[in-house]
This record gives structure tokens, sequence and C-alpha cells, in this order.
């Protein structure tokens, strides 16, 4: 592990530093920490005016196990010289890395955690702690122990997690895809245990880590769209928020704001699905849905499907007469087909036929299931086919969908038919 610091001009006092039950005396708080994390190097970032303190520095580090290494960085802090320092952070990150921004100056402490979320996401490399001696909040040895003064080493770790809340927030909101956020809970659950932390009230997490795998469920159905499990998915993360609610105001307050914003936005997914004409209304909702968060192939093989039950509806049968949806299919084939000669066709088929005739919107029902079954088959088949439709055109066609859809919709909101 790597410990990065930073050294200024300022005066150093002897103190005794405190982290984690932990104490060490020394007027570095460099040299503190290279005890308490054992680093196996402690890269010092410098000025050339705070370069005399370095002899002192290292002399404090002498008994570490750990070897010193100075790199000087620009004292002027214009823009080409805040790159430069970004630049020697994101450098020196290589592996598990601890900062200690306790002597930073101006803007280095937020370049610091810039740089600390970058090498994060872009070399993977593990930020264990962002610490801060606090040496304006030192108080006095307790009575018995040690003389002298003591100050507490504080881990801005938890703030620097917001970025990554925000992140993984960010993203199942705009996508859906819920997997960072999940994994963020269960870390956060995970650390709580693991370095025996607690909640101001002395409790432990009992429920991130039901909400980190519900969150996982629910994006798991929506990535494959399976619209008869994505309400029960989304009622039990309902559910695991609601009891997790106190819990995460407690441990992760910043996080209670992101997850009620969640579920605020997924709640109409907990739909009743046992009323088909709910259920072809919310399908509906979640084509466009699909559409809004740019998950394409979903949004397409879902409006095929949708056009099928809206067939299924049509004829009175329910949504979950499953055998009939082979029929229903064959025989919009059939409807789109400009000679539409039924004379070959079986009996089950011709049957559908006549009667998809009499419905009204038959017309939008086989224009919108043309339109559909070109377009998902150009997908579904990696543009393996005749017609070489570039993939603007395609993405274009896939967001008129809703529109495509809306005159059915419209029908079935005026009249809804009662399935036998």
């Amino acid at each position: 592990m790597n410990l990065i610091t930073f050294l200024g001009t300022g005066k150093y006092s002897e103190t005794t530093y405190i982290l984690n039950g932990q104490k060490y005396l020394s007027s570095y708080v460099a040299a503190a920490l290279g005890e308490f994390l054992k680093p196996e190097k402690i890269v010092v970032l410098h000025t050339e005016e705070s370069s005399v303190k370095l002899p002192d520095l290292s002399l404090a580090c002498a008994q570490l196990d750990a070897a010193v290494v100075p790199v000087e960085i620009p004292s002027t802090m214009n823009e080409p010289a805040m790159w430069n320092v970004f630049k020697v952070i994101t450098d020196s990150s290589c592996g598990p890395t601890a900062l200690d921004i306790t002597h930073s100056f101006r803007a280095i402490p937020l370049l610091a955690a810039a740089a600390a979320v970058f090498t994060k996401f872009t070399s993977n490399v593990e930020i264990t702690g962002v610490y801060y001696g606090a040496f304006d909040s030192r108080q006095s040895s307790p009575p018995g122990q040690s003389s002298g003064q003591e100050t507490p080493i504080i881990d801005l770790q938890p703030f620097l997690d917001v970025m990554d809340w925000s992140a993984a927030s960010a993203l199942f909101t705009h996508t859906g895809d819920a997997r960072e956020l999940s994994a963020v809970l269960r870390q956060l659950n995970g650390d709580y245990y693991r370095q025996k932390r607690t909640a101001e009230n002395g409790g432990n997490p009992r429920h991130l880590s039901e909400v980190s795998t519900n969150l996982a469920s629910l994006s798991a159905v929506l990535s494959i769209a399976r619209p008869r499990e994505i309400p029960g998915a989304a009622k039990r993360l309902m559910d695991s928020l609601q009891r997790a609610a106190d819990e995460i105001s407690a441990f992760a307050p910043p996080l209670a704001e992101l997850l009620g914003g969640i579920s605020e936005k997924y709640s109409w997914m907990a739909w009743d699905n046992r009323d088909d004409t709910m259920q072809l209304q919310n399908e509906y909702e979640l084509i466009k849905w699909y559409m809004q968060h740019q998950q394409i192939m979903q949004g397409v093989s879902l409006s095929r499907e949708w056009l099928i039950s809206f067939a299924v509806y049509l004829l009175k049968e329910p949504l979950s007469a499953l055998a009939k949806r082979e029929f229903v299919t064959i025989a919009l084939n059939e409807a789109v087909k400009r000679d539409n000669d039924t004379a070959n066709q079986a009996e089950e088929v011709r049957a559908i036929c006549d009667q998809l005739k009499t419905v009204s919107c038959v017309t939008n029902l086989a224009s919108a299931w043309s339109f559909v079954r070109d377009l998902r088959n150009d997908i579904d088949h990696c543009g393996m086919t005749k017609q070489d439709v570039p993939t603007d055109t395609l993405l274009a066609n896939a967001n008129k969908l809703p529109s495509k859809l809306a005159p059915l919709m419209e029908r079935l909101r005026s009249v809804q038919v009662a399935p036998q």
C-alpha cells in the first residue's frame, strides 16, 4: 500500500496522533499514519519552499518499514500547475492508496479528492482512506496517561464515498442498471461489520443488504425484459427501502436522499398484474421507460410481445393464454400480407384473422406489427439481414415505438374488453 502525503512550510509541533485507538507521538502526521497503516511507500508531495522540512520528516519516518519518496510540485496554483499536481497524484496511486491531506494547501484537497476518484474508476485503484490530522482539535491526554496533547486523525473516506453513491445512483436513474448502487450498499453494509463501526445510537445495519439484493433483482428483471416479474421485484425493493429508511439515515445520510428519489421514480413498477387491462397499460409505460433509458433491445422486444398481448386481449382471451400467442403471431403476420389469402391457413389462424378483421383498429394494429416486426428482426439478427439498415435509422425508428403504439393504447383506454 502507498501513502500519499503533503509537506507544508508551517511549524510542526509534537503531538500524540490517535486513529482507531492507536497512538503515536510525532511532529508529523505522515509518520503516525506510516505506523498505523504500514505502507510500503510514503510519497511526499512538497514545494521548493517546503523541501527544507524533508530531512526532519525523513528522520521521523526512519523507524518505519516504508520508503520515503519526495516528489516536488509547483508552488504556483494556476490551471496548468493544478493539472500537474493532479497527474502527480494519479501517477503515485499504484495499488491500494491512502491520502493524507493534513498539510495540503489552497486547492490541493479538492485536487486530491478528484484524483482519488479518477484513479479509482480508470485504474481500479482502491482508495483505503483519506486522512486529516485535526491538530486544532487536539485535547490534553487523560489523567494517568502520557503527558502532552492528543490529536485525532479523521478518516474522510465516507465523504469520498458520496461521489460513488452519486455516480451509482445516477447510473441507475438514467439507465435502470442498479449493479453499481447494489455494490455500494453491499460494501457499506460490510464495512460497518468488518470495521466494527456503529451508528450514533450504537446499532448496526440490518436491512442494507436486503435493499442491495432487491436493487440487483429489479435491475436484472428489467435488463432482460420480464414484465411479469417486474412488479414483484419492484414491490420487494419498495418494502425493503421502507424498512431500511431509519438505518440509511443513521449510517449514510446523503444516501437516504438518493434512495428516496429512486423510490419515488420506481414505485409505479410495483403494479397489480392481475388485471389484463392494467397489465397492458403498464407494459406500454414500461416500453416508454425502456426508450427513455436507452434500453433499446428490451423496448423493441417488449413492443412485439405487447402487440401480441393486445391482439389476444381483443379476442377476449386472458393474457395468460400462452398457447394462443403462437396462432395470434401467425395471424398478425398474415394481416400485413398484401394478398391476405386465408385459403391455406390453419383453421385456428383463419378464425383469428376473421375476428381481427372486425376490429376497428385492425389497420393500426397491422401497421404497428409490420413496423415492430421488421425493427425487432433487424436488431435481434444483429444486422445479418437482406436490408442493411444503418444504426442511426434503427435507433430513430426505435424511439418512434411509443408513438406507433399510442393509437392502440388510446383504443385500450376507451374500450376496455372484459376477458371471458
